[in-house]
C-alpha cells in the first residue's frame, strides 16, 4: 500500500534566517488583489459622481428655486403683515375712524352736507 500511495510534497516554505518570514511571497496573487481593489474602488467612484451629478445635483438646485420662491412669499407676507398691524393700528384712532367716513359719504350729528354743483 505504501508502494502504490502517491508521494505528498510537503509545502515547506523557505524562511529568512534574520527575520523568519517567507523568502518568497507569491506576487501574482497580490497583483491580482490590487486589481481587484482599484476596478471596485473605480467602480464605486463611477457610481458615486453618477449619483451626484444625475440624482442629487438636479434635486438640489429644485430645492434651491423652491426655498428662493417660498423667501419671495416669506418676504411678502412679512410686509403684508406690517401693513395689516399698520391698519389695526390706525383703527384704534378715533381721528382715522372718522376720516374713513368721511370717504363714505358719512357725517357727524349736527354736520351739514355741502355737495358740489347743487
Amino acid at each position: 500500500m505504501l508502494s502504490t500511495a502517491k508521494k505528498r510534497r510537503s509545502k515547506i516554505v523557505p524562511i529568512d534566517r534574520n527575520n523568519t518570514f517567507p523568502i518568497h511571497v507569491p506576487q501574482a496573487g497580490r497583483k491580482r488583489k490590487l486589481k481587484l481593489r482599484s476596478c471596485f474602488l473605480f467602480v464605486f467612484m463611477l457610481w458615486a459622481v453618477y449619483t451626484y451629478f444625475f440624482d442629487q445635483a438636479p434635486k438640489f438646485r429644485q430645492l434651491e428655486q423652491e426655498r428662493a420662491q417660498l423667501n419671495q412669499q416669506l418676504v411678502e407676507q412679512e410686509q403684508k403683515l406690517q401693513e395689516l398691524n399698520a391698519e389695526v393700528k390706525n383703527l384704534n384712532n378715533d381721528d382715522y375712524i372718522a376720516l374713513l367716513a368721511r370717504k363714505y359719504n358719512m357725517v357727524k350729528k349736527g354736520e351739514i352736507i355741502y355737495q358740489p354743483g347743487q
